[in-house]
């Protein structure tokens, strides 16, 4: 069974770094190395920095609006 994964083009998501994109891929390759130490790690590493690209990019557009 083929099993398909949906990416959403960038422009939805304007926070998503080229260093986000770096810890995306990192996931990906844990998750097909089946290592799953790798992969918590990313996972968290991610989870954080994504959280952090949200922040940053929700003050910049705030500080374009006032």
């Amino acid at each position: 069974m083929e099993v398909y994964i949906w990416e959403a083009p960038t422009q939805s998501m304007p926070w998503i770094t080229s260093s986000v994109k770096g810890l995306l891929n990192k996931k990906k390759r844990a998750f097909k190395d089946n290592n799953q130490e790798k992969l918590r790690s990313a996972q968290r590493e991610l989870k954080v920095h994504l959280r952090e690209a949200k922040e940053s990019y929700r003050r910049k557009v705030e500080q374009k609006l006032r």
